[in-house]
């Protein structure tokens, strides 16, 4: 149980770490030139989307995938494990974009944002399973 919960620590680390790097990226290089002149530098958005996704995957993806990865486990078939686990991380996703919404009195924005943390819980998903197959070699 204790080398789940630092598979799913470093999942963490390593989705914030990613996710970070490729919106920073991405806003630093496409968004930024035909919107307006830049503002701030690439490390200062790496930085602020890092602590952002930390906090969301700490404080509320990492406690709801336990919920979905005990629900998951209760499943017999093993074609059918992937698809529910895919669905289970969608719903992680979809109810933590409401907590942090209800915590940030953002609900107006809620449409925006349910997709980043979507997909942050997908990618969170793809880096345990890649750590749970690196860890059984």
């Amino acid at each position: 149980m204790k080398t789940q919960f630092n598979l799913k620590l470093l999942s963490a680390l390593a989705t914030a770490v990613t996710v970070s790097l490729v919106s920073g990226l991405f806003s630093y290089l496409f968004l930024e030139e035909k919107i307006r002149v830049r503002d701030f530098s690439f490390g200062y958005e790496f930085t602020i989307g890092l602590i952002i996704n930390l906090a969301v995957l700490l404080i509320l993806i990492l406690p709801f995938s336990n919920i979905a990865d005990s629900i998951a486990g209760k499943t017999k078939s093993l074609f059918q494990k992937p698809f529910i686990s895919l669905v289970l991380y969608c719903g992680v996703g979809t109810i933590s974009e409401f907590v942090y919404s209800l915590f940030t009195f953002s609900l107006l924005t809620i449409q925006t944002q349910i997709i980043y943390t979507i997909s942050l819980s997908i990618v969170f998903l793809f880096f345990v399973k890649l750590f749970q197959c690196v860890q059984k070699l």
